[in-house]
C-alpha cells in the first residue's frame, strides 16, 4: 500500500443513495484514502446502509449534515476547519456549491466541481457556468460529450479535464449456460423523465407482439417521481405479467446476474454508470447514443447504440438477440473485457491523484 501523504482533502456528496455520482464518490474515496487524508461531507442525511458499508471507515473521516440550512453551513465550516483540506472535490450541482462557493470563502486552495451529464438547461446552467468560471479551480467532466459542449457555450478549456468513470469489476460474471428459455432484459435507472422509460416499456411492447413464440420478460429497479406514471404505462399496455418494477432492492447483484441483456434508453447521460456496471457483469448493451456511451458500447461487437426516442431501433436491436441468441453470451464477454481494459477504479483515481497533487 503506498504511503499515506499529509495532505488533506474532502470529497462533497449531495446524498449517499444508489446514484452514479454518489456511486463513484465512494470508489474515489476509498482509492484516495490510500494516498492522502480523506474526508466525506454528505450534505443530506439519505444514506443507502449498502452504499456507505463500502466506504473504508478506517481511513476517512465522514460528516453526515441534518438540521436547517444555517445548521448545515456552520457545520460544513467547523469541519472544513477541524479538517484543514487544501482540496474539495463535488460531484453535482448541490455539492458544487458548497465546494466551489463556500469552500473559496473558507480557503480551500484547489475546488474540482464535477459535471456529470452533457446537457444542462435553465437556470442550473447559469449556475454551473459561475461557479466553473468564478469559485472552481477545475471543473472535472466524466463525459467527453459533455466537455465539448460546455466548452462551445462558455466553459474554459483550460480550467477543465475529462476523468470518465471507473468501475470495480465483480468477481462473479453472467453464465449464459443456466439460462432457461427466453430473454430477460434489465434497466437500472432512476424512474425520471430522462431515463424515457416509457419509451423502453413501449419498445418491449411492440417486441412481444412482434415475437409472441418467445417469453420476454423485463425488469425496471430503481426509484423516483415517475413511478406511478411508469405503473399506470405498463397496465394500459397490458404488460403486467412481462415487465416487472422493482423499487430500491438492497441487492442490485442479482438482476445484473440472471438479466440477459441490459437497455438503456436515457435522453441525456454523461458517463452512465449502470451500463458499466452491467458491462462489468458481462452483459451486452442496447443503448440511446447520448454522453459517452459510443466510448462504452460499439454496434455489432458488443451491443448496439441507437437514436434517443427511436422505439424502432431499440425493437429491432432486442430483435437482433431474438434471432441470434448466442451473440449474448459473445457481445457480454466483449463488454467485460472493456471494463476491465479501459474502465477501471485505478484509472480513474489515479487520474484524480494527478490533477491533486499537481495543484
Amino acid at each position: 500500500m503506498t504511503e499515506t501523504h499529509q495532505k488533506s482533502i474532502i470529497l462533497i456528496s449531495n446524498t449517499l443513495l444508489k446514484g452514479g455520482a454518489e456511486k463513484q464518490c465512494v470508489l474515489l474515496a476509498n482509492f484516495l484514502s490510500q494516498h492522502f487524508r480523506v474526508n466525506l461531507l454528505i450534505f443530506n442525511n439519505q444514506i443507502d446502509p449498502q452504499l456507505f458499508s463500502q466506504l473504508n471507515r478506517a481511513k476517512i473521516e465522514i460528516k453526515i449534515l441534518e438540521g436547517n440550512l444555517v445548521q448545515k453551513l456552520l457545520a460544513i465550516r467547523n469541519f472544513v476547519r477541524y479538517s484543514r483540506p487544501s482540496v474539495a472535490i463535488s460531484f453535482l450541482l448541490t455539492s458544487n456549491i458548497i465546494g466551489g462557493v463556500f469552500g473559496k470563502l473558507l480557503g480551500i486552495q484547489n475546488r474540482f466541481m464535477g459535471i456529470r451529464t452533457n446537457e444542462i438547461h435553465g437556470w442550473k446552467w447559469y449556475a454551473q457556468l459561475v461557479i466553473h468560471r468564478f469559485f472552481a479551480t477545475k471543473t472535472v467532466f466524466n463525459n467527453y460529450s459533455g466537455a465539448n459542449s460546455f466548452w462551445q457555450r462558455g466553459f474554459y478549456k483550460q480550467k477543465s479535464v475529462v476523468i470518465q468513470n471507473g468501475i470495480k469489476a465483480p468477481d462473479l460474471r453472467k453464465d449464459y449456460s443456466n439460462d432457461s428459455i427466453g430473454l430477460k432484459i434489465l434497466t437500472v435507472a432512476r424512474f425520471v423523465k430522462e431515463k424515457d422509460l416509457l419509451t423502453a416499456i413501449e419498445a418491449v411492447s411492440i417486441t412481444r407482439n412482434r415475437w409472441p413464440q418467445h417469453k420476454i420478460t423485463y425488469f425496471i429497479v430503481g426509484y423516483g417521481e415517475q413511478e406511478n406514471l411508469i405503473k399506470l404505462k405498463i397496465k394500459e399496455l397490458g404488460l403486467g405479467e412481462v415487465v416487472n418494477i422493482v423499487v430500491n432492492p438492497d441487492d442490485l447483484q442479482s438482476y445484473f446476474l440472471d438479466a440477459d441483456l441490459y437497455l438503456s434508453t436515457s435522453i441525456n447521460e454523461g458517463m452512465p454508470n449502470t451500463i458499466l456496471e452491467a458491462m462489468s457483469y458481462g452483459l451486452p448493451i442496447i443503448a440511446t447514443d447520448v454522453g459517452d456511451v459510443s466510448e462504452l458500447v460499439t454496434t455489432g461487437s458488443n451491443g448496439f447504440v441507437v437514436m434517443k426516442r427511436n422505439i424502432d431501433g431499440i425493437v429491432e436491436s432486442i430483435s437482433y438477440f431474438l434471432r441470434e441468441p448466442s451473440h449474448l453470451e459473445k457481445m457480454g464477454s466483449r463488454s467485460r473485457k472493456i471494463v476491465e481494459s479501459s474502465f477501471t477504479v485505478e484509472k480513474m483515481g489515479l487520474a484524480y491523484k494527478d490533477i491533486i497533487e499537481s495543484n
